[in-house]
């Protein structure tokens, strides 16, 4: 069947995003990151706003009626909430750390000139999130609902903490990686991703001659701590000569997000990164009708699935599978924030 299609991404899949037995780690350090950036972040947009502000009351002009009216590009471009329009300039790159990158919220305008701004074919939408079974009960009947069945065929995968990707191929070869962004929109990190190993340049096998795939950027927990160990030996040194020691990453999430958005392709690739592939998005051609197929059918060109995705017959058996979830995550190479159920018939992603 065609793969020209948009679909809802709350209907078909959702986040059971509570995994109890699991801890949080840096919890503490993360959130007064996440306050800082904010702060920062607000200070520099309130500042921008007063600049512009400023050289609009210069530039207004009066009206045949004798009304003010506002100059071009100035007063009506400002909003006090983070949706500036690429180009603005009005929170830079170069003001964050690596770290505060990684924080950085994908609904945020990160600007300056670093990367050109993508705008996606088919927006990359949020997911559901469940925090119980009484939650994941609800929205299961919600489902059926609309589907007019209530048993169906679910998939359950990892939700992978890291940076969500989309990666477009044409005629086997990869042409373009961007971040997710706000959605809409997000920043062409293609020359970056190129250094994965996980991400194939040419594809092989059969393929569509133009398509869409999404995933995860993260950093393993190894390679994370590899990577912050170097850090500590090099400060070492560091305060023997009396110079300011080097942050240590928060966390791998943070680690991941801020290696790809490295103005240097080299920084990018000598960071321990990796991506597991989790979706068809658009494509010109056709496809399985099914997601585990789908899934099957990218592997064989040659893309990074995560082996611990399971098919269920039915809602009932994804229970077991969450449960294996909870005792088992902590074993695994990379962190993850919730396990994610998606309808296994893409047909009804539609409806």
């Amino acid at each position: 069947m065609s793969c020209r299609r948009v679909w809802t991404v709350m209907l078909a899949s959702v986040l059971l995003a509570t995994l109890a037995s699991a801890p949080v780690a840096h919890a503490g350090l993360t959130d007064k990151l996440k306050k800082k950036v904010e702060d920062k972040a607000t200070k520099k947009l309130e500042n921008k706003v007063d600049g512009k502000t400023e050289e609009a009351k210069d530039e207004s002009t009066t009206d045949g009626d004798g009304a003010k009216s506002e100059a071009p590009g100035k007063v009506s471009d400002v909003s006090t909430k983070f949706d500036y329009v690429p180009g603005d300039k009005v929170l830079l790159f170069d003001d964050f750390t690596q770290d505060e990158l990684g924080e950085f919220p994908a609904q945020w305008a990160l600007v300056g000139g670093t990367f050109e701004t993508v705008e996606h074919r088919v927006p990359l939408l949020s997911l559901s999130n469940c925090f119980n079974e009484d939650e994941l009960a609800a929205w299961h009947r919600r489902a059926s609902e609309r589907l007019e069945n209530d048993s169906f065929a679910l998939t359950t995968e990892p939700k992978i903490d890291g940076l969500a990707i989309s990666l477009v191929y044409e005629r086997g070869r990869f042409v373009q990686g961007a971040t997710r962004g706000d959605g809409r929109h997000g920043e062409n990190v293609t020359e970056n991703l190129r250094s994965l190993g996980t991400i194939p340049k040419s594809l092989a096998g059969t393929f569509p001659p133009q398509f869409e795939v999404r995933g995860e950027v993260y950093m393993p927990k190894s390679g994370f701590e590899r990577m912050n160990l170097a850090i500590s030996e090099e400060n070492l040194e560091r305060e023997r000569a009396g110079r300011k020691p080097l942050p240590l990453y928060a966390n791998p999430r943070n680690a991941a997000a801020g290696s790809v958005r490295q103005k240097d392709p080299s920084v990018t690739a000598s960071r321990p990164l990796a991506m597991f592939i989790y979706q068809l998005g658009w494509c010109e051609g056709a496809r399985p009708e099914s997601h585990h197929e789908t899934l099957e059918w990218l592997r064989a060109m040659g893309f990074n699935v995560n082996p611990e995705t399971r098919l269920h017959a039915n809602l009932p058996e994804t229970h077991e599978r969450i449960a294996w979830w909870e005792r088992e995550r902590e074993r695994l190479d990379y962190e993850i924030d919730g396990v994610v159920l998606k309808i296994d018939a893409t047909r009804d992603w539609d409806r």
